[in-house]
């Protein structure tokens, strides 16, 4: 453990507890594809212009046409969606640069230099740490406030939080050892990139979900983005 990673992955806890609440109220009215929207294009786009004008990462042609398929691809996949409200707008512009800076500040721990910092399985235990001890109190306290209607079946639901977190964890790190190695021009496009058309086939194979025309072009779209940045 040293002091820098525990600052970091503070902060880095800090900013996704926040977007997170804010997504509660965003999905609460049940607009998921603007939420969807706004949070991937902003773990994508920000940390491509910080590695670019911070990092000196290098801008090339395709790259910047890739980032473009992407977003198109992350726009078309949502379209026909309801008018949103003032609000819903306000909140996911919110998401769009929390979710950025969650991305820009583990690029930065993973290249710091100067102070001593812990490895990725480390900094991935770390921010995990923290979250529990910062949020345990939080359901504690909805715990006593809502006796007759806080009581989620354990049963069902502790395994799902168990496979998450485990599925969550280990991504991360993968995240994290890619962006120690890997200029963040590459590496967040290509999550992004990857967790559309991921999302989408899990979604047809598991799930039977009958994909929308513009939801195929928009994969498609996105696979040549993907490529662009390989």
């Amino acid at each position: 453990i040293t002091l820098y990673s525990v600052l970091m992955a503070t902060i880095q806890t800090a900013l996704v507890t926040i977007y997170t609440i804010l997504s509660f109220k965003v999905l609460k009215n049940g607009n998921l594809a603007l939420y969807t929207l706004f949070l991937m294009t902003g773990g994508m786009i920000l940390p491509y212009i910080f590695g670019v004008m911070f990092l000196d990462e290098e801008l090339t042609v395709l790259r910047s046409i890739g980032l473009l398929f992407i977003t198109a691809a992350v726009i078309l996949s949502n379209t026909g969606i309801k008018k949103p409200s003032k609000i819903q707008v306000v909140l996911c512009s919110l998401i769009f640069f929390l979710n950025g800076f969650v991305s820009i500040v583990s690029k930065i721990h993973q290249v710091e230099q100067v102070f001593n910092t812990v490895d990725s399985d480390s900094f991935v235990f770390l921010t995990s740490l923290i979250k529990a001890v910062a949020l345990f109190p939080v359901y504690l306290i909805l715990k006593k406030k809502s006796l007759d209607t806080y009581r989620p079946d354990l049963k069902k639901v502790l395994p799902i939080i168990v496979l998450a977190s485990i599925f969550s964890g280990i991504s991360y790190m993968l995240q994290l050892i890619g962006a120690s190695t890997i200029s963040a021009t590459v590496v967040y496009p290509l999550i992004t990139g990857g967790s559309i058309i991921l999302s989408s086939v899990a979604g047809f194979l598991i799930l039977k979900e009958r994909p929308t025309k513009q939801q195929i072009i928009g994969v498609l779209i996105c696979f040549i983005g993907t490529c662009l940045f390989l």
